[in-house]
């Protein structure tokens, strides 16, 4: 049976002085006829689409379609880049809407100095840079200089095992290269006190919003809008 993709989007949040999302993680589903299946399934079966590669580009095309127009003010849209996609020029696409764009590269990715040029040049076309996956992978302090990602965005990893201290130490870390750090999987209200507590201020997790289809992010902005026009 086929699947039908389905781009998600998942917020990424400031916590200081109120809960404001600054992005949208994008993500895929594929959805079958009696439920949504997680992207490794979508991967698992990535020759219906005609390869990884196509449908990375499908992936791509669909999350740029549906999820751009979530993005209000500096909004941006956080967009996982395959490593192959650096020098595919199908990919320069994305030069045209690079100013709404946070272009995530995980940490597992080998970026040769040619790969940190092509994002370099993405940046100067107004694209920022995040690091994903950080603290689980083998990202080099070479690379962070050349690179100068504007986010690092710390595996879920470490929440889940309650290592608020590393939290602490990694949000200093990234301060140090001028970076904004990104806590993923914060679930429960406990994590993310302690994930605040911890000096940290970009939160990403279910507690704060699970990765669900445009329109969904698109009826709460309608109603934090009509909340806001009505008298007190």
């Amino acid at each position: 049976m086929p699947i039908e993709l389905v781009p998600v989007f998942q917020p990424i949040v400031d916590v200081a002085g109120g809960i404001k999302p600054i992005g949208y993680e994008a993500l895929i589903r594929g959805r079958g006829i009696l439920r949504l299946k997680g992207a490794r399934e979508v991967f698992e079966r990535a020759n219906e689409f005609g390869g990884s590669k196509v449908l990375d580009r499908q992936i791509r095309d669909l999350e740029i379609e549906t999820g751009i127009s979530l993005l209000i003010g500096n909004q941006r849209m956080f967009l996982n880049m395959p490593s192959h996609a650096l020098l595919d020029p199908s990919w320069q696409v994305l030069r045209s809407i690079a100013n709404e764009l946070v272009i995530e590269v995980s940490e597992h990715a080998r970026l040769t100095d040619v790969d940190i040029e092509w994002l370099l040049e993405f940046r100067q076309q107004g694209a920022l840079i995040a690091i994903d996956d950080f603290g689980v992978g083998q990202t080099n302090l070479r690379m962070l200089s050349l690179l100068s990602p504007d986010f690092l965005k710390l595996d879920l990893s470490f929440v889940r095992h309650g290592d608020f201290e590393t939290v602490r130490k990694t949000r200093r870390f990234a301060e140090d290269w001028e970076a904004k750090l990104i806590v993923e999987g914060v679930e429960t209200g406990r994590e993310a006190i302690a994930v605040m507590d911890a000096g940290v201020r970009y939160i990403q997790g279910f507690l704060y919003g699970r990765p669900r289809e445009a329109y969904h992010w698109l009826g709460h902005q309608r109603l934090a809008a009509l909340s806001q026009a009505l008298p007190p």
